[in-house]
């Protein structure tokens, strides 16, 4: 981590994270899974960082099994911490998860308060097709319209399927048809 500090002597979030999974995964250093670990629970840690993408990664690591045996509800916890800090790639799993009853039971009502945090998120994100101007937060592990417009499939079906909103989900089919999804265009 020597070489991630800033020059007053302090990493950032992103740069924990980053060297946490650069030990855990082996990237360019021997594979160290215990103090990978440790070093991105630092960077998620609410009393440390509290950042959002470091949570994701745990999320994944355990929700996964990546490098470990698959822990589906420690995954879920952290899923649950990323969506809560309002990282939209756990927003949208913990909407999908909660949907369908994968790896987890079946909760269309969770999936439809996190399907309205994701909606808030969308909003609030910027994108070249839509041209929104607010920004998204540092490290944001969002990368471009693909994945919001599988976020916007999510809402609209949520909205459909859990909170029985035809309106509201033909809205948000529009939207992802917009950014990429043919599929979504094709019904509209």
């Amino acid at each position: 981590i020597g070489d991630q500090l800033n020059a007053n002597g302090k990493a950032s979030a992103a740069d924990v994270t980053e060297a946490g999974m650069d030990l855990y995964f082996g990237d360019g250093v021997p594979r160290m899974a215990d103090d990978g670990l440790y070093v991105i629970g630092l960077a998620a840690d609410e009393k440390q960082f509290n950042y959002h993408y470091a949570q994701l990664v745990l999320g994944d690591i355990y929700w996964k099994g990546q490098g470990m045996k698959a822990d589906k509800p420690t995954g879920l916890a952290w899923y649950r911490k990323a969506a809560g800090n309002g990282n939209i790639i756990a927003l949208s799993n913990l909407v999908q998860y909660l949907t369908v009853g994968v790896g987890t039971p079946k909760d269309l009502g969770e999936a439809a308060q996190w399907a309205d945090a994701l909606e808030a998120r969308l909003w609030q994100t910027p994108s070249p097709v839509m041209g929104t101007a607010a920004s998204s937060p540092p490290g944001e592990a969002f990368a471009g319209d693909e994945q919001r417009s599988t976020a916007a499939m999510l809402v609209a079906a949520v909205s459909m399927i859990a909170e029985h909103d035809r309106a509201r989900g033909l809205y948000w089919m529009d939207r992802a048809g917009r950014w990429g999804c043919r599929e979504c265009a094709e019904v509209m």
